[in-house]
């Protein structure tokens, strides 16, 4: 099954939060090493520990690491989830346009959270 098969039947995503790189003025997110190989791109999603509802995830898959790596920001949660499982739910591919308007948002939060360098 490719990658892409996968992402049209798979929903629900579980797996143990693992450290990922710490990256300096970035929202923190966490990190699931999927069991299958996980289309990249940008979705959207739930996230749940146990039957606790974490929040709405942004959820990003990449393969920066040179395996499949699923990275998700969970909105307005704080806390420490490393050696947890977490569970994506209801997880849904952004489209073109769905792209465009979270991209306009997120510019209007740069100037907020990321300093200016030269």
């Amino acid at each position: 099954m490719t990658s892409e098969e996968v992402a049209q039947v798979v929903i629900r995503i579980s797996g143990e939060v693992i450290h990922g790189v710490k990256e300096p003025n970035k929202p923190p997110t966490i990190n699931i090493k999927p069991k299958l190989p996980f289309p990249g791109g940008i979705f959207t999603g739930h996230a749940f520990d146990g039957d606790k509802h974490l929040g709405q995830a942004l959820i990003m898959s990449h393969f920066l690491t040179g395996e499949s790596m699923i990275e998700a920001y969970i909105g307005n949660f704080h806390g420490d989830l490393y050696g947890k499982v977490v569970t994506l739910v209801n997880i849904h591919r952004l489209d073109r346009d769905q792209l465009a308007l979270l991209a306009d948002q997120l510019l209007l939060l740069l100037p907020l959270s990321i300093p200016p360098s030269l």
